[in-house]
């Protein structure tokens, strides 16, 4: 009898140790898993500080068409909104040679001071004066991007691996 329990027991033990070892598997995935589709979820804020009315049109496109996001509705035009600032994971703030210094430091110390994450876009211009302001250099959480994927790329990448607030 003990010689048949033994034998029993020679067969179970690995399938207990595999089936034990591929649920704590499982387990460890699902939850990084969960949490990732949990911070792509974040919202975020756009501020397009420009006066033409056609920017930022191809990239919200982008954003709503990838189905990643939970896609802002509308980009906020005027640097008054600044209360939607509040609660945010992410703040794009479009610019381009136009936009006005005082503008862009409003917006841009407002999200700095909520400690924010901000990709400043230049719309394709790599030559803006205001990305090399001694302001944007003391924040560290800043990218600035100037190409439509870049930025879908960056919006994925901070939401994705920023930790829960």
């Amino acid at each position: 009898m003990e010689a048949l329990i033994i034998e029993i027991l020679k067969i179970l033990i690995p399938f207990i140790l595999g089936g034990v070892s591929g649920f704590t598997f499982l387990r460890f995935w699902y939850k990084k898993e969960r949490r990732f589709f949990k911070n792509i979820q974040k919202p975020f804020v756009i501020f397009r500080l420009t006066n033409n009315q056609r920017d930022m049109e191809l990239e919200l496109e982008m954003l709503k068409n990838n189905g990643l996001f939970s896609t802002p509705t509308a980009v906020l035009t005027d640097a008054r909104s600044l209360d939607s600032i509040s609660g945010q994971s992410l703040v794009i703030i479009a610019i381009d040679k136009d936009t006005t210094e005082t503008q862009f430091e409003t917006v841009y110390k407002k999200s700095a001071d909520q400690r924010v994450p901000v990709i400043i876009y230049t719309l394709g211009d790599s030559r803006i004066p205001l990305c090399d302001s001694e302001l944007v250099k003391t924040y560290s959480k800043r990218v600035i991007v100037n190409q439509p994927l870049r930025l879908v790329s960056d919006i994925f990448t901070i939401l994705s691996t920023s930790p829960d607030k």
